[in-house]
């Protein structure tokens, strides 16, 4: 085997190796259906951010548990801490704002958000109050 041969394979077995670890990370992505996001709540993580990005009356008439309440027009001042790579879900009364806050926080430096939609694919109870 030639050293230009040895040199490709072992740069192939390196891009594998790469390529896999980063499919194992979890994908805010990942949780885009009613059923993963269900099992992602109530497994108690708390690797990732849930944003309600409605207003603070629509979040008190009833959210999905775990959610945070930072209204679309707030997203710039309410994510200033969070980190850039955490797992971030939006979701809102019709996927409308969610897809306005998933862009804003993709303009914003993250990179690993996702946006659910509406509120009504959530499966399980809502929890009322803020």
């Amino acid at each position: 085997m030639g050293a230009c041969h040895r040199y490709r394979l072992g740069l192939a077995t390196l891009l594998l190796i790469v390529v896999a670890g980063c499919a194992s990370e979890p994908r805010a992505s990942d949780y885009l259906t009613p059923s993963r996001l269900a099992q992602l709540v109530s497994e108690g993580s708390t690797s990732y951010l849930l944003l309600d990005v409605r207003t603070p009356g629509e979040f008190a008439s009833g959210h999905i548990p775990t959610a945070v309440n930072v209204p679309v027009d707030r997203i710039r001042e309410g994510m200033m801490s969070a980190a850039k790579d955490e797992i971030v879900i939006v979701y809102c009364a019709s996927g409308a704002r969610a897809s306005i806050a998933e862009k804003a926080l993709l303009g914003l430096g993250f990179t690993n958000v996702a946006n659910f939609g509406a509120i009504g694919r959530w499966p399980g109870e809502l929890t009322k109050g803020s």
